[in-house]
């Protein structure tokens, strides 16, 4: 985690992380459905997060 807080402060950028803690394959699966993409709603998040800065940063 301080990698990543050194990454954000040093490229004045936001990072996040998306982590999936599952115990089988069928729980992995069912998180990475075309429905109900855990990985695809933290990419979002990032998306967002570079949007909401740039917002922030034209005030």
């Amino acid at each position: 985690m301080r990698g990543l807080n050194r990454v954000m402060l040093d490229s004045a950028k936001p990072v996040t992380l998306g982590v999936l803690t599952v115990e089988t394959v069928e729980q992995a699966e069912a998180r990475s459905c075309p429905s109900d993409n855990k990985g695809a709603e933290a990419a979002l998040a990032a998306m967002e997060m570079v949007n909401l800065l740039g917002r922030v940063k034209s005030l």
